[in-house]
C-alpha cells in the first residue's frame, strides 16, 4: 500500500486511477504515516485534495473496506471532502462515535463543529485511551475544547454523567 500513498502524494489522477482498482488490501500499514491507524484510507484523506479524494473514489476505491474509517476521519480539513466521504460512508454507521472522537483529538475544530451539525454520535469511547467523547470535548490542552464546543455538544445531548469517563472530576 506505499504505492497508493505515493500515488495519491503524487496528486497525479492517472495515476491514482491506475493504482486504484489493483487495491485489495485496504488495512496495511502504509508506512509513512504517523499513527497506528495508518491505513490507505488515512493517506487519501491526509492528502487533504478534493481532486484526489474525488479521483479514487471514481476509481472505484472502496470506503467500505477500511475498519479504521471513522478513526481517520481528524485528518479531513475540507468540509467537501466531509460530504463527499459521508455521502459514501454515512455517520450513523459510526455507532461507537470514532468520528468525534478522531475529529476532537486531532485539533480539527472545523470538522468537529461540521460533525455537531450532522449529528454525529456523541456518545463514543475510545478504547485505547479509556476516554468518552466528553473527555475530548473538555481536554484543556486542546483548542477544540472552547465554551461553544461544549455548549454545543451538551445542547444536542452529548452525555454528562458517569459516562463520560470522569471527564468532569476535578
Amino acid at each position: 500500500n506505499i504505492v497508493f500513498y505515493y500515488a495519491v502524494a503524487s496528486g497525479n489522477p492517472e495515476i491514482i486511477k491506475l493504482i486504484v482498482p489493483t487495491m485489495t488490501d485496504y488495512t496495511t500499514e502504509c508506512g509513512c504515516l504517523r499513527d497506528y491507524h495508518k491505513t490507505t484510507t488515512a493517506a487519501l484523506l491526509e492528502s487533504d485534495d478534493y481532486d484526489v479524494v474525488k479521483t479514487a473514489l471514481d476509481a472505484g476505491y472502496d470506503l467500505k473496506k477500511d475498519p479504521y474509517f471513522f478513526e481517520n476521519i481528524g485528518r479531513v480539513r475540507d468540509t467537501r471532502i466531509a460530504d463527499l466521504i459521508f455521502s459514501i460512508r454515512p455517520l450513523s454507521e459510526d455507532t461507537e462515535g470514532k468520528a468525534m472522537i478522531a475529529a476532537l483529538d486531532s485539533y480539527n475544530e472545523e470538522l468537529v463543529a461540521y460533525l455537531l451539525d450532522h449529528n454525529a454520535n456523541l456518545t463514543g469511547y475510545d478504547n485505547p485511551s479509556g476516554n468518552y467523547v466528553m473527555h475530548y470535548v473538555l481536554d484543556p490542552f486542546k483548542p477544540s475544547c472552547t465554551l461553544e464546543t461544549v455548549k454545543r455538544f451538551v445542547d444536542q445531548g452529548g452525555p454528562c454523567d458517569g459516562t463520560t469517563h470522569g471527564a468532569l472530576d476535578g
